[in-house]
């Protein structure tokens, strides 16, 4: 249990006493600490794909609305307030427009 800061030094510290040196305990302390990142950082990455599709189906739901918006007969001032509201409040201005916009195509 000897090693080379016993020899220079003369004295043992309890944690040398104990068979582990100061650099052994704080490594042990932070590889704990990066099981334990990692596995945050696992958590947060399944958190983010779920975020991610939501995003995606809120996008095909905004470029949807804008689409029958443009295509709807009224006029041009309520189309450019609707496209206004969903690109500046996606999800909001999704429902909004869904209840409230303009749907009549001219096809």
């Amino acid at each position: 249990m000897m090693d080379g800061s016993i020899a220079k030094t003369g004295y043992v510290t309890g944690y040398e006493m104990s068979g582990l040196s100061v650099a052994s305990r704080s490594d042990a302390a932070f590889g704990s600490y990066f099981a334990f990142t990692s596995k945050r950082k696992e958590l947060k990455m399944m958190s983010i794909g779920y975020n991610g599709l939501w995003g995606l189906l809120i996008l095909a739901g905004d470029i949807w609305a804008i689409i029958n918006i443009l295509q709807s007969s009224a006029s041009n001032e309520k189309k450019l307030i609707w496209v206004i509201a969903v690109v500046l409040l996606p999800l909001l201005g999704l429902i909004l427009w869904y209840f409230l916009g303009p749907r009549d195509g001219k096809a």
